[in-house]
C-alpha cells in the first residue's frame, strides 16, 4: 500500500514537471525515453539469442562439447587401424576391460543400442590446431560435406553418433583455408576433427 502510493508521488512529480516545461525540452526527454527503450529492447533481443544460440542451454538443448560429446562417450573401432581409413562408433562403456576378457570391454553404441566387445577404443576431445600436423591419426566426421567437397562436424547431438571415421592427416598446405587432407583424399574441416587422449 505505501509503496503503491510513493509511485503515485513519484508519477504526479514528473506529470507536474512536464507539463511546467517547453515545447523544446518536452521533445528533448522524449527522444531520451525513445532512445533508452530502443537500447533495452536491443540488449534484452541479443542477450536472449545468444542465451539461445548456446549448446547445452535450458530445455532440452544439445549438450557436450564441440562435437556434442558427453563425457562418457568412447569411439571404438571393430578393428585396429593401419592405414587409410575405418569406419569408428561412439559408444558408451558397459563393462571395462580385464584379463578375464582378453583385453576387451563391452559397449552399448548409441545410435541403436546395439552391443560390442573390442579392445579397440578411444577416449577423445575437439582437436585444436597445434594437435594437427602430418602423418597425426584422427577422427574426422564426415556428418556434412560443402560445395568444395569438405567435411565439416555434426550440427547437432544426434548427427554425431554414425559420423566418425579414422584416418591420418596427410597434407596440411590448405590449413590457411580452414581444412586438411586426410588418407583417401578426403578434406576435413579443422573444427571436425577430434585426437586421442588418455583415460579420463
Amino acid at each position: 500500500m505505501i509503496r503503491s502510493f510513493v509511485r503515485l508521488i513519484s508519477l504526479l512529480s514528473i506529470c507536474a514537471f512536464l507539463l511546467s516545461c517547453g515545447a523544446d525540452t518536452k521533445e528533448m526527454l522524449k527522444n531520451q525515453m525513445m532512445d533508452t527503450a530502443i537500447n533495452t529492447a536491443k540488449n534484452s533481443s541479443s542477450d536472449t539469442s545468444s542465451s539461445s544460440s548456446k549448446k547445452g542451454g535450458f530445455f532440452g538443448g544439445d549438450s557436450g562439447d564441440a562435437h556434442y560429446f558427453e563425457d562418457d562417450y568412447i569411439i571404438i573401432a571393430k578393428e585396429p587401424y593401419k592405414s587409410g581409413w575405418i569406419r569408428v562408433q561412439v559408444a558408451k562403456i558397459e563393462t571395462p576391460a580385464t584379463a578375464a576378457t582378453k583385453g576387451e570391454a563391452k559397449f552399448m553404441l548409441i545410435s541403436d543400442g546395439d552391443e560390442a566387445w573390442t579392445k579397440y577404443y578411444y577416449y577423445s576431445r575437439p582437436a585444436t590446431e597445434a594437435d594437427l600436423k602430418v602423418g597425426k591419426v584422427v577422427f574426422a566426421s564426415e556428418a556434412h560435406s560443402d560445395e568444395n567437397g569438405v567435411y565439416y562436424g555434426p550440427e547437432n547431438k544426434s548427427e554425431t553418433y554414425d559420423s566418425w571415421f579414422m584416418s591420418k592427416i596427410t597434407d596440411m598446405s590448405n590449413r590457411h583455408k580452414g581444412y586438411v587432407t586426410v588418407a583417401g583424399n578426403y578434406k576435413v574441416n579443422m573444427n571436425a576433427i577430434r585426437v586421442q587422449v588418455t583415460k579420463r
